[in-house]
């Protein structure tokens, strides 16, 4: 029976008074009564639990241990267990790469940098990790979840991803490092009435469209009861928002997601290979969901940026990344651009559809919507340089809904009818899903300038003569078509060994025409476009992207084509290093993307890559002048990271982003060989300090790979001496189930 007298400072004990057993800490003798503060043994972080006990509870409390010094009964072999499990339990403290050694992973330098150099030393993680694509930044988020949850500081762990990608991060996540996450989607998202599904799960994944889009899910997002503890934002430059005419902020229904994931998280990383993508106050703007107000305008971003004072960016080249044993991690790729002219059948449509395109931009200028049938007209501009299929699909269409807008005049009302697109709504269109943004430009194909039922009859009757002209023309002779064929035949590679190609274009009308005319040819070949539901990597389907990629990387299929759908996160490296842009997107950031699905890391070969330009074109032109400078920049520079800098440079030089630069040669308000004349000029050490300095360039961390090498092998010599050792997890295992 215990007595008031064996109640000391040190003394364990329990009772039904505490949940654990606790150490008494400080007594106090108040009358009969004692004051006890305790401290929990068993719970951690140990709590501190206050108490006034009568003398009739003191019976009730049963002495542990603590009087007349330890008495060693226990039984030795479970309190050497006990020890060790300690010991274990608390053995990240000591170990610099913990999650590194309970992960199956083989962590390269600059992943080790960017988890443990920058962000575990945060106190709080407001991030933007910006490494160039293929350098394994699933990677790095992953150990970062590993040794947040070992600390403690994690538990509740959201993970935002496009839709394409979010089986290939729960893949990831469980292979790699033993993490489960919940995929949250329409189909679950209601399924528990009256529950937060958000409150109920603890790591959840899901896509930033879904959250953008799906009725309530953001609502049920900003009610949420308690913050995440660690959000994990991929692609975070699809989260944007832009300065309107007036400088406003226009903001996309994806920047309020981030506004509420960065309102509703404590640590908040963003991951994107193009964080600035030519738009300074776009970046700005980003930076403000992981800061707010950390930079009033864009001119102290440049300024940070080039000062190397930006605390919250990490950014690294291919060029500078390394192995485990100095090795580049990249090996180098060769882009070469194939010109060759169209045919003179192929010319005659091509000026005729520019010469219909030119006449109706006129026209536009004097009406209310503009920017609308701008944005329709350039449309049937990039399909027209795509291929004769995309042209004629194109030309079909509009000419169809133009006679059902006649057929129905004054009664005809689409979702474009009076409405004026604004500079942002035309980004935000960019910004879509490929095959939502495909489903919009199809409906914008029904806007025209014609004010009268005349006025359309007569377009209509020009629409019609086009297709005449595209239909003289048969889809086995095109030139482009040809051209492809040959690079197909020359590389004997591709023919005789097990070497495979991956083609990209950015229409769905033309990959449907280049898969019917490459099997023809006797080759075996897999898709991927915006149409395709993504799947799941775990139990691929026919039909996904997820099947088709496993096809291609480890099937028989020597071809894939795809659109830009799989032009970010996909792994395609495995058995391609080849690749043929059978179109070039005006957006130089979206042909280093797509350069990024074969030149990453893991590549055994080096890249080859072929870009087919009709040179006899306006917008052909100007593309072969831009590749021309590319390539001499890349040779200046020494490095290939060039692609997202090439608008800052031809803005300085012209006055023009690139876009707007291509719509100004297909309107002649600037001539192609004047341009190339400005472009020819020799690089003086002025342009290459303009390339240098541009804020996209200058994000990058300046310093040597061998700098990277030595901190890495410091970190690597620590954990060798102070790790867990195997065999001792083994016998602690053994022992214990024993």
């Amino acid at each position: 029976m215990t007595k008031l007298d064996d109640l000391k400072e040190g003394v364990i004990i329990n009772g039904p008074f505490w949940p654990e057993e606790v150490k008494i800490i400080s007594l106090k003798h108040i009358g009969k009564r004692v004051e006890l503060n305790c401290q929990g043994m068993k719970f951690e972080p140990h709590r501190f639990y206050p108490l006034i006990l009568k003398p009739e509870d003191i019976i009730k409390i049963k002495i542990i241990s603590g009087i007349g010094g330890p008495e060693f009964q226990a039984n030795p072999k479970e309190f050497r267990l006990a020890l060790e499990a300690k010991r274990i339990k608390m053995s990240y403290e000591f170990d610099p790469l913990f999650a590194v050694g309970v992960s199956k992973i083989d962590p390269l330098p600059h992943q080790i940098e960017a988890v443990y150099d920058y962000l575990l030393k945060r106190p709080k993680i407001r991030f933007l990790l910006a490494d160039d694509p293929g350098a394994g930044k699933t990677i790095m988020a992953g150990l970062l979840i590993k040794e947040l949850k070992y600390r403690k500081v994690a538990k509740k762990i959201l993970i935002v991803a496009p839709p394409s990608l979010i089986s290939n991060w729960q893949s990831e996540m469980f292979e790699k490092f033993g993490e489960l996450f919940s995929h949250i989607k329409r189909e679950n998202f209601g399924s528990n009435y009256g529950i937060n599904i958000w409150d109920k799960e603890n790591q959840c994944i899901t896509s930033l469209d879904f959250l953008a889009r799906g009725e309530g899910v953001l609502d049920a997002l900003r009610s949420l009861e308690n913050n995440w503890d660690l959000v994990i934002v991929d692609e975070a430059h699809k989260l944007s928002a832009y300065l309107g005419s007036k400088d406003e902020i226009k903001k996309t229904g994806r920047y309020r997601v981030g506004e509420v994931l960065s309102e509703k998280s404590n640590h908040l990383l963003f991951l994107t290979a193009t964080p600035h993508s030519g738009d300074s106050d776009r970046f700005r703007l980003l930076l403000d969901l992981l800061e707010k107000d950390m930079y009033a305008n864009t001119e102290l971003v440049k300024q940070a940026v080039k000062k190397d004072e930006n605390p919250i960016i990490l950014r690294r080249l291919k060029e500078q990344m390394i192995d485990q044993y100095g090795n580049r991690l990249f090996l180098p790729r060769t882009v070469k651009t194939i010109g060759y002219n169209l045919s003179t059948k192929e010319k005659i449509l091509y000026d005729a559809v520019t010469d219909y395109v030119n006449e109706h931009f006129d026209k536009a200028e004097r009406s209310k919507q503009r920017n609308t049938i701008g944005f329709a007209l350039i449309v049937l501009q990039r399909r027209l340089a795509s291929s004769l299929r995309a042209i004629k699909e194109s030309l079909r269409r509009r000419k169809e809904k133009l006679q059902e807008r006649l057929d129905n005049w004054g009664y005809y009302k689409d979702e474009f009818s009076d409405k004026e697109f604004g500079e942002e709504d035309l980004e935000e269109l960019e910004d879509l899903p490929e095959d939502e943004r495909r489903k919009r430009e199809e409906a914008l194909m029904s806007v025209t300038t014609s004010a009268t039922r005349e006025e359309l009859d007569f377009e209509i009757g020009q629409i019609q003569k086009l297709i005449n002209l595209a239909q003289e023309i048969p889809e086995k002779s095109e030139t482009k078509l040809s051209e492809l064929k040959k690079v197909l035949f020359d590389v004997e590679d591709i023919r005789t060994k097990n070497e495979k190609l991956l083609i990209f274009t950015e229409h769905k009308d033309t990959a449907n025409y280049l898969i019917e005319r490459i099997e023809q040819w006797g080759f075996s070949v897999t898709r991927i476009d915006g149409s395709m539901i993504p799947g799941d990597m775990s139990n691929p389907k026919k039909g996904t992207r997820v099947w088709a990629m496993q096809e291609f990387n480890e099937g028989e299929t020597k071809i894939l084509v795809a659109t830009e759908a799989a032009g970010e996160g996909i792994n395609l490296h495995k058995k391609c290093s080849l690749m043929i842009n059978y179109d070039i997107p005006w957006n130089p950031n979206r042909l280093e993307q797509r350069m990024g699905r074969i030149h990453r890391y893991g590549q055994k070969k080096e890249v080859h890559v072929y870009n087919l330009i009709a040179t006899n074109t306006r917008e052909g032109r100007v593309l072969e002048i831009i590749l021309e400078k590319l390539k001499e920049m890349r040779d200046n520079l020494g490095k290939d990271k060039v692609y997202d800098v090439i608008s800052d440079f031809i803005e300085s030089e012209v006055g023009q982003k690139l876009d707007r630069l291509i719509k100004s040669a297909i309107r002649k308000r600037i001539d192609p060989e004047e341009f190339r004349e400005r472009m020819k000029k020799p690089m003086s050490e002025e342009d290459i300090k303009k390339l240098t300095d541009s804020t996209e360039a200058s994000l990058a961390k300046q310093y040597g790979p061998m700098q990277l090498l030595q901190r890495y092998d410091e970190y690597m010599q620590i954990t060798e001496e102070q790790k867990l050792i195997p065999e001792y997890i083994e016998q602690f295992f053994t022992d214990a189930f024993n």
